[in-house]
């Protein structure tokens, strides 16, 4: 499997979700306040395949009661899984390993919420949670995606790298053009195959 199939996108419209500092209460209260687009709860969670050890997506049943050398294996393994989401990672908790949502009681996943947090303050990365969904066995499941916050001077960016290919005149350069105007920071290189794939009248960039 490629890296491309592995990283998962978060989903769409999540830039005012919550943090996970908050309750299940606070997160109820929040959800009152959304559109009903961008609705942080869903019906039942649905059941997930097993986790793989590649990539960059976590499954946790709970984060109890942890203690110290068990929290540093955990941010051991959040590490690999940013590294694998080049910057992001995404936890599901109340997810056993082969992927059925059994969910939490309130108290373990606050409880998990907050070790997930420490975890992503230790390796310099914040949480957002995206949804929280019905259990099969017990409460809620939550999806949360860690994201490693920008280094200073990063202007609160984070760096995302494309490359454009595709047949002669096929309009990469207008493409590449509009997006460098849309007042983001862009830059564009051009790839050191160009020439040789403009022999195969193809060029990339």
């Amino acid at each position: 499997m490629g890296a491309e199939e592995r990283i998962r996108p978060p989903s769409p419209g999540t830039s005012n979700r919550v943090t996970p500092e908050n309750s299940l209460d606070n997160l109820k209260s929040i959800e009152a306040k959304l559109p009903v687009a961008d609705s942080l709860f869903g019906g039942p969670a649905e059941q997930l395949a097993p986790e793989c050890d590649e990539g960059n997506i976590e499954y946790k049943l709970k984060l109890v009661d942890v203690d110290d050398d068990r929290f540093d294996r955990l941010v051991t393994q959040l590490r690999y899984r940013l590294t694998e989401g080049l910057g992001e990672a995404l936890y599901e908790l109340g997810v056993g390993d082969d992927g059925k949502p059994h969910g939490l009681d309130e108290n373990d996943l606050n409880e998990s919420l907050s070790t997930l947090r420490r975890m992503a303050a230790a390796v310099g990365a914040e949480v957002t949670v995206l949804h929280c969904r019905e259990g099969r066995s017990v409460g809620h499941v939550i999806e949360a995606i860690v994201r490693e916050r920008p280094l200073d001077g990063g202007a609160g960016l984070i760096e995302l790298r494309v490359a454009v290919v595709g047949n002669v005149d096929s309009g990469k350069s207008t493409l590449v053009g509009a997006l460098s105007e849309s007042g983001g920071a862009f830059r564009v290189a051009p790839s050191p195959r160009r020439r040789a794939d403009e022999r195969d009248n193809v060029a990339s960039m």
